[in-house]
């Protein structure tokens, strides 16, 4: 047991983890690794000369169970002679009021907890410097690797659990849950048992119980091997992240606007000459610097914006949280999405979360635009109306009455408020019935290109054109529209 006591100091002095530290918050559920924890530091601290606090966050899910937890933790610490605060918060409430999982909002407030603890001990005119100490373990690193895995996470979620972020320290990273359990039942500890770590209804207790055991079958080592792979991707990260600094400094140009995260230019060129990977991750890091995170953006982001390196100047997209990234003469801009901007987003609930684009006609000029980033292109001529007119149906090049059109026409993706004309006494249909009734399925209606006035569909190519918008014998000026698929 000395072995795991040294193991830890040890640990705990490569990542010089107390180095100036005077106060230790440690978080404490009253779990093994959290009493562990506890126990270690509070042995230690006279050696490293810290105060030791600990903080308890009733989740009130578990009722009589968790109030059982919350005792035990404040016998312990009053054993101890250790202050101890409790935070009472109902997680399920606020994971439905948020729209998290419960293990999502159980996470942002035990370390919102954490957070105004160290703040308040780092106020006192006694404290130098306050940190925060949780008990992931090396099994809990490679729990986070393998479910970063399955949610398609790349070198960021690969690299694990760090044993430092900020004030956070975590020194049981170097051991695993057995080590721990082994040194509570020598030293004749008890701890409590959290029944919802068995519950497999919970995605990494799928991953504890199932998965990493049936890993260990293949090689005892398994454990050991992914968060040593994990300090590898973590030293990559590092570099790649210092790459994509250093581009941003040199290349990038930020200017201040009405929205607190300003535009971000950068030519497309100089990015384009870029190594693919660091180009990709550049992209990245301006998503999330206009987003205010990284959280929700993901690869397929970055694939949409590299599509605007295809498409004429005005080209947009748009992507979470209200960012917008557009072409401007051979530039990319990213910001805040404009208020004359905002369309809604696709409109069916099962495409809520899809990129979606639009791009503006000139009304007072023929011109050639791309679609959808780079994926076909509209010709337009605008001319008065010859004495003769071919009026034969063509599938992808429509005549439209160039007066009836009220508003400057928009490219763009299906919005949920879209009709469309279909009878000519004016009645209408929305165009989710309307792709319903042309056997769209949902997950494609995205993809049809969509010429709008307004909520008014003038032409959904490859389905119809509007009946308000067709030819009459009244029509004076022609607007001829050609599609051409590249």
């Amino acid at each position: 047991m000395e072995n795991f006591e040294k193991k830890v100091e040890n640990y705990i002095n490569q990542y010089k983890m107390l180095d100036g530290v005077s106060h230790v918050v440690v978080g404490v559920s009253g779990g093994a690794d959290s009493v562990c924890l506890l126990t270690l530091l509070y042995q230690l601290s006279e050696k490293y000369n810290i105060h030791i606090y600990a903080l308890h966050v009733n989740h009130m899910i578990r009722g009589a169970e968790a109030d059982a937890d919350e005792n035990y933790v404040a016998k312990l610490c009053d054993k101890m002679n250790i202050g101890l605060k409790v935070v009472r918060k109902d997680v399920c409430a606020i994971a439905k009021k948020e729209k998290l999982t419960v293990e999502e909002a159980g996470r942002n407030v035990r370390y919102h907890a954490f957070s105004e603890f160290c703040q308040e001990l780092s106020e006192t005119a006694a404290c130098k410097k306050a940190v925060i100490a949780v008990a992931h373990n090396e099994n809990d690193a490679a729990e986070t690797v393998i479910l970063n895995m399955l949610r398609g996470s790349g070198a960021d979620g690969i690299k694990g659990i760090p044993p430092m972020r900020g004030n956070i320290i975590r020194p049981l990273l170097c051991v695993k849950r057995q080590e721990i359990e082994a040194y509570l039942a020598k030293n004749d500890m008890y701890y409590c048992m959290d029944s919802t770590n068995n519950d497999t209804e919970y995605t990494r207790n799928k991953i504890r119980h199932d998965i990493l055991p049936a890993m260990e079958k293949i090689n005892d080592r398994a454990i050991e091997h992914i968060t040593k792979l994990a300090a590898r991707i973590g030293e990559y990260t590092e570099y790649t992240d210092s790459q994509v600094e250093l581009f941003i400094k040199q290349h990038v140009s930020c200017f201040s606007d009405e929205s607190d995260t300003g535009r971000w230019i950068v030519s497309m060129d100089v990015l384009r000459a870029e190594n693919p990977l660091i180009e990709g991750l550049v992209i990245k890091e301006l998503i999330a610097k206009v987003c205010g995170g990284s959280k929700d953006i993901g690869s397929s982001h970055v694939d949409e914006v590299r599509k605007l390196y295809n498409t004429k100047s005005g080209a947009m997209i748009m992507l979470p949280h209200g960012a917008v990234v557009r072409h401007q003469y051979g530039k990319l801009e990213f910001a805040m999405q404009k208020a004359s901007e905002e369309t809604t987003a696709v409109g069916e609930n099962e495409l809520n979360d899809k990129v979606v684009w639009q791009q503006q006609i000139d009304m007072d000029k023929d011109g050639v635009y791309m679609l959808d980033n780079g994926r076909g292109q509209l010709s337009i001529r605008i001319y008065d109306r010859p004495e003769i007119l071919d009026l034969s149906k063509k599938e992808y090049t429509k005549l439209l009455d160039y007066d009836k059109i009220r508003n400057n026409i928009l490219l763009r993706n299906y919005s949920e408020n879209d009709y469309m004309t279909i009878g000519a006494d004016g009645s209408k249909k929305k165009m989710n019935r309307l792709f319903g009734s042309c056997k769209i399925p949902v997950s494609q209606r995205k993809n049809v290109i969509l010429v709008a006035d307004g909520s008014e569909i003038v032409w959904a190519i490859g389905i119809r054109i509007g009946e308000r918008y067709k030819i009459a014998e009244d029509t004076k000026r022609i607007m001829e529209m050609e599609y051409r698929k590249l």
